[in-house]
């Protein structure tokens, strides 16, 4: 799922940013970002944060990973593109900054929570010498 990827809901006049059917018992099912906020090693905070709130319609997630396209930014202010964190790390250098730039012990997870939004992935990790911040 991607904030700037929405798709058209089939019977519906809405998008959302997954649709699926399930081909056991053919029932659809959409899921939309209602809000999502950039994560950063700089705020000190070492507790599961949320980083993005999801209304489902028909599922309910049960898990989530932190995979591809990320961007991890150096202390020096470049941003590297399409950063995989699906080993839960990541390491490269910024030679135009001269930093090695590292994300380390990434885990992931979904809380579920009440009202319109219907669940809430949360991340966490340390980085240092950077930040990373999802798309």
């Amino acid at each position: 799922m991607r904030v700037s990827h929405e798709i058209a809901s089939a019977g519906s006049r809405g998008e959302a940013h997954l649709v699926q059917k399930c081909s056991f018992c053919g029932s659809s099912f959409n899921a939309s970002i209602v809000s999502s906020v950039p994560w950063s090693a700089d705020n000190g905070v070492e507790e599961p944060q949320t980083l993005a709130v999801l209304e489902c319609r028909g599922c309910e997630p049960a898990s989530w990973q932190a995979a591809q396209g990320w961007t991890a930014t150096s202390e020096a202010g470049h941003d590297m593109e399409d950063v995989d964190l699906s080993e839960g790390e990541w390491a490269d250098y910024d030679e135009e900054g001269d930093v090695a730039v590292t994300v380390l012990a990434v885990s992931t997870g979904v809380a579920s929570g009440s009202g319109a939004a219907g669940g809430a992935a949360a991340g966490g990790g340390g980085g240092k010498k950077g930040k990373k911040k999802g798309r």
